[in-house]
Parts: structure tokens; C-alpha cells; sequence
């Protein structure tokens, strides 16, 4: 991509229209109208310190490594996807309930990468 810009082939969004936190209902209210072409840019100034503000993180998952945990509906979906990641938390016990069983090759594939 970079190539492509240096060469002229593909080239910015234009035009770019800067507006101000003081203007912002009217910015949103022009990208609303679909009539706009190019960049809408929300600034504060070109003198101005903005500070983002840092979300508090996100809970974590603790499971107990000496536990057992009951996943019923087999090894397909969704509880494919929750029993990785309760793989990786830590959890080393895991029991499958299926009607189906886990016979199938992605089960299989499953069960190994656990």
C-alpha cells in the first residue's frame, strides 16, 4: 500500500474538514446528510493538550485449577470457544455432556488441543 501512495496510484481522502468539540453536533449533523466526501476531523485546537482518559481493565476469569467444570452440548460452538478459554485460564478438568459424543474429527481436533 505504501508503494501504491508513493507512486501516485492510490492517494488521502480529501478534502478534510476540521471542526471543533465546540462544533460537534453540527460535524455529526453533516455526516448524517450522506452528502459529505472526504475526512471529518473532531480537534480541540492545534495548541491544546488533550489527555484520553484510560479505562480501569477488564475482569478476569478465575477459575479453580483444582476443580471440575460440567460443559454440556458437546464440543461444537460456542462451547468449543469456552472450553479453550477455559483451557487457558488454567482450568485442568473439564467434563463434556453431548449427545453426539466427540467422535467426529473437529471434536477430536478439540480434545486434542486441550
Amino acid at each position: 500500500m505504501f508503494k501504491m501512495l508513493a507512486e501516485g496510484s492510490i492517494k488521502p481522502l480529501r478534502p478534510i474538514k476540521v471542526d471543533t468539540f465546540e462544533n460537534i453536533i453540527a460535524a455529526f449533523h453533516h455526516v448524517r446528510t450522506g452528502t459529505h466526501i472526504g475526512k471529518i476531523v473532531i480537534s480541540n485546537g492545534s495548541h491544546s493538550r488533550i489527555v484520553v482518559p484510560v479505562r480501569p481493565p477488564e475482569r478476569t476469569l478465575r477459575l479453580g485449577d483444582n476443580s471440575s467444570y460440567l460443559i454440556i452440548d458437546g464440543l461444537i460452538g460456542i462451547c468449543e470457544s469456552l472450553a479453550l478459554d477455559m483451557a487457558r485460564c488454567g482450568v485442568k478438568y473439564l467434563v463434556f455432556i453431548s449427545r453426539s459424543g466427540y467422535a467426529d474429527d473437529k471434536s477430536q481436533g478439540i480434545v486434542a488441543n486441550l
